[in-house]
């Protein structure tokens, strides 16, 4: 008997044991679950979030773990808003052009290098933007205001006491908090929490994902590929998916169409990964295998189909802390069920909220979904002068063309047999 029969033998006696083990006749006349059902189960699965400590210079769109309490007061010390000189209020409150004022200049205050003496009847100190203003002096007046003859500044007038004075503490005070936990960071974070000194930070950690492709006819995006062969695009496009949502992809995998080697992956996956992505074999067919090793390894089944088009096939399942997404083989499939599902889980396991940018818009024309699954349609936004954007459907939908996803904004959802009349309101789900 050759070796491809043996292993067809041996893929039918394991598919017969798995359906006498799991009942695949009575999963199958399940009613598949909804898409907020599939959300659902996801927000109550997710691996448990860890925190670690990371350099400042480190932590560019990380989340805060902690809240950010500030040590010290902002600005930590009284300083001039202007280039100019400071004075005292009293000595210069009647200055007027017919009556001007002079004073004595007794020393300078610039930035790093305060003014060491103490202020005088009748004197003043140059000061620069930002230097420390002397207890005693209390007002301050711009270069372009000022005069100067020898060592005396002539004052024809001031507006009010306390003018161009930046108060110690007028910005924050020791003990306020500034940075609420769950607060992603970005380079203004990083100013702010440089400026009261911290050099490291409690973050949550990065999720560690793995991406396993399945499928004998895929080859390498970057390789020649015969007349029966397909390129890769799922692993570039998971992979980068994966990153932009904020995760640390330690090792994608492609796996023929074998139990054997579909099993060695997943399981070798699931002893590193918090999250182990697939995308193919999930479906129904001889060579669809993810979802067989997947509960042969010890994987719990949390759901398997949604009624949704693209994506019916999706599959989930759980063991100890290690989620396993199994998307379906198609591009676009794998592309809409990672932004739907995959992306929110991601940024809620480091800390923000499981959710999706989206925008307001308005139908271009009416929009009917006569199906029996909720449709996830491709839209394009068309810019208008008005503040909420028209959409447009993309005319081609087909799982298997990754054009419509590289041309569409975003996406819309309607539900079966749902009609959306022009004009009407809807969210639509960036990319």
């Amino acid at each position: 008997m050759g070796k491809k029969v043996k292993a067809r033998q041996r893929h039918t006696e394991r598919s017969n044991e798995l359906m006498s083990k799991y009942d695949i006749s009575k999963i199958m006349r399940k009613k598949l679950i909804s898409v907020q059902q599939a959300i659902e189960v996801l927000k109550k699965n997710y691996p448990e979030k860890e925190i670690e400590s990371v350099k400042l210079s480190d932590s560019l769109n990380r989340v805060l773990a902690e809240k950010i309490i500030s040590p010290i007061s902002s600005p930590p010390y009284t300083n001039s808003a202007m280039d100019g000189f400071v004075m005292r209020w009293q000595d210069v409150e009647q200055a007027t052009e017919n009556n001007p004022v002079k004073l004595k200049i007794i020393g300078e205050s610039s930035a790093g290098h305060p003014f060491g003496g103490k202020p005088l009847v009748g004197s003043s100190i140059k000061i620069s933007t930002g230097a420390i203003v002397p207890d005693g002096f209390d007002t301050v007046v711009p270069i372009e205001l000022c005069k100067v003859e020898n060592d005396l500044l002539i004052i024809n007038k001031v507006k009010k006491k306390y003018q161009h004075l930046r108060f110690a503490g007028e910005e924050f005070k020791v003990g306020q908090e500034l940075l609420n936990e769950g607060t992603k960071v970005g380079s203004a974070q990083i100013a702010l929490l440089a400026s009261i000194g911290f050099s490291q930070i409690k973050v949550f950690k990065r999720p560690k994902v793995s991406i396993i492709t399945t499928g004998s006819e895929l080859v390498s995006f970057d390789q020649k590929v015969e007349d029966h062969q397909l390129r890769d695009s799922n692993t570039p496009m998971l992979r980068s998916a994966a990153l932009e949502a904020g995760a640390e992809v330690i090792q994608s995998n492609h796996v023929e169409d074998d139990p054997t080697r579909t099993r060695k992956a997943i399981e070798e996956a699931a002893s590193t990964s918090n999250i182990i992505i697939s995308s193919g074999g999930v479906s129904m067919g001889d060579h669809d295998h993810v979802r067989d090793v997947a509960l042969e390894s010890g994987f719990e089944e949390l759901f398997w189909k949604v009624r949704q088009k693209p994506g019916k096939p999706m599959f989930v399942a759980k063991k100890n802390q290690t989620l396993l997404i199994a998307l379906p083989g198609n591009p676009v499939s794998a592309f809409m069920c990672f932004k739907h599902y995959v992306r929110p889980l991601l940024q809620n396991i480091q800390g923000m909220k499981f959710d999706w940018p989206v925008i307001q818009s308005k139908a271009k024309y009416d929009i009917e979904n006569k199906g029996d699954r909720t449709q996830l349609m491709r839209v394009r936004l068309i810019s208008k002068t008005s503040e909420i954007p028209e959409i447009e459907i993309l005319s081609k939908q087909g799982s298997h063309m990754p054009s419509t996803i590289a041309h569409a904004d975003g996406y819309i959802i309607i539900a079966e047999n749902e009609r959306i009349n022009k004009g009407a309101l809807l969210k639509v789900f960036l990319f």
